[in-house]
């Protein structure tokens, strides 16, 4: 399926940038657990801000506009992504406890990457 492939390429790009920022400044990065007082703090900040939240909502955009190609499972994985996104970003506006943001969901991360 041509059309499933390249919708699921799109956000493979997407999760591609999130996953270097992620790596590379997020709060499990080497740079933040070596120095947790160092300027990788403003850097994540302005990754989530101008990269991650972008790039998730583009996400859940590709996939809704397309959803009809994937099936009910795929759908209910999709769900949890954008479950995901939606706390992630609200967590930038009002700080929520660790336990109300949910964490990024590998089981969509795997079905993205799944080869049809």
């Amino acid at each position: 399926n041509n059309d499933k492939k390249d919708v699921k390429c799109r956000i493979k790009a997407l999760l591609a940038e999130n996953k270097i920022f992620w790596d590379k400044y997020g709060p499990s990065s080497k740079l933040a657990v070596k120095n947790p007082m160092s300027d990788s703090v403003i850097l994540w900040e302005k990754c989530k801000e101008e990269t991650i939240i972008p790039n998730n909502k583009k996400i859940i955009e590709i996939f809704q506009n397309n959803q009809s190609l994937f099936d009910d499972n795929e759908i209910r994985i999709f769900e949890l992504f954008r479950v995901h996104a939606f706390s992630f970003e609200n967590n930038q506006i009002t700080r929520q406890d660790n336990e109300a943001v949910t964490r990024f969901p590998v089981e969509f991360e795997k079905m993205i990457y799944e080869e049809d």
